[in-house]
């Protein structure tokens, strides 16, 4: 199963007061035919809107495997960090059937100045906290206390 998630803020530069309203009316229209494409498959949504004056484009898909979706989503937000370069968003994926070693993970993906990038997220692990009086205060893991 693969299943991802992403959000972005569309803008043409860095600061509003530095953009051009044409060229980011022009990214716009780009965005909008690319994201009709997306949004029209069963396993995905993907929806792009103008939210009070700033462009919001919102993704999310679940699939039995990984197939077309996700390349053509980590292909688009490249797309708008190459054209739209003020921009800024996360996009997360979790593929269990991942090949490169990454199939228990999630691989996240930062938009940001003009550039995709991949950051490294430590795996999370819940602690619970017992009082003194019991185990000397120590921290348990969840995984521990499940097994009891």
């Amino acid at each position: 199963m693969i299943e991802y998630q992403g959000w972005a803020t569309i803008r043409e530069a860095y600061r509003e007061e530095d953009e051009d309203d044409a060229v980011l009316a022009d990214i716009a229209a780009q965005l909008e035919a690319r994201v009709a494409e997306l949004a029209g498959r069963d396993w995905s949504a993907c929806t792009f809107r103008n939210i009070n004056g700033a462009w919001r484009l919102s993704v999310m898909g679940n699939r039995n495997h990984a197939s077309g979706d996700w390349p053509e989503v980590l292909a688009l937000f490249e797309w708008i960090a190459r054209e739209a370069p003020g921009s800024y968003g996360l996009l997360s994926c979790h593929d269990d059937e991942d090949t490169q070693g990454r199939d228990n993970e999630f691989q996240v993906f930062v938009l940001r100045r003009g550039t995709l990038s991949k950051v490294m997220i430590r795996t999370c692990r819940p602690i619970c906290r017992w009082s003194k009086s019991r185990r000397r205060g120590r921290p348990i893991s969840a995984r521990r206390w499940i097994r009891r």
